[in-house]
């Protein structure tokens, strides 16, 4: 069994980014449940500093540097959605 923590990437945080990222935070606890595994946002890629994502979550802007990061495991894009919400 693997044990090992499901660390994400969310790449783009406009309407579906933020509603992934705050998705998961509010259901963190029943998703570590179900998967038997913990689940982390590790990196955000957004084209600007947000003060509403938790510090422990890194951002940045250059989303190539984020995919190639050892430390995330799975992707998601909110490519279509160019606006970062706040």
């Amino acid at each position: 069994m693997n044990n090992r923590p499901i660390q994400l990437a969310i790449l783009g945080l406009g309407t579906v980014g933020t509603g992934v990222v705050e998705l998961l935070q509010n259901n963190l606890d029943e998703m570590t449940r179900r998967t038997g595994r913990e689940i982390k946002i590790t990196h955000v890629g957004t084209r600007r500093n947000r003060t509403d994502i938790p510090t422990d979550i890194k951002q940045s802007a250059d989303l190539l540097a984020i995919i190639q990061q050892d430390d995330c495991l799975l992707y998601t894009s909110d490519a279509a959605d160019e606006e970062d919400s706040v």
